[in-house]
């Protein structure tokens, strides 16, 4: 993909692009588009069937791995330490701005 840094970055064509460029989650939607979020679109909440499998200290921010049952996972930065590895939760939607959606 060819074009403005912010462009590609807020709307890649396809999963390899999105995923080369930075950590990216993809959300599956009902209508079988795939929503892309980011690190800092994404909040996790405790509770929920997700697993908190993996967390990375980045300075800033607390960065969050949560798995559901089918695979699927999530990345979500934290400003401050909220999870423990095992502990449940659930992924939402904090952005604050039109999330990409890949067809």
């Amino acid at each position: 993909q060819c074009g403005e840094p912010a462009e590609v970055y807020e709307r890649p064509v396809d999963r390899f692009v999105a995923s080369f460029l930075a950590t990216t989650s993809f959300i599956a939607e009902p209508d079988g588009s795939v929503l892309v979020a980011r690190p800092h679109d994404l909040t996790l909440v405790p509770g929920g069937s997700a697993i908190v499998v993996d967390h990375a200290y980045l300075g800033a921010a607390h960065r969050y791995t949560a798995r559901r049952p089918d695979g699927t996972e999530f990345v979500a930065d934290h400003a401050s330490p909220m999870f423990a590895i095992g502990d449940s939760c659930e992924p939402t939607l904090t952005a604050d701005h039109p999330l990409h959606r890949l067809s």
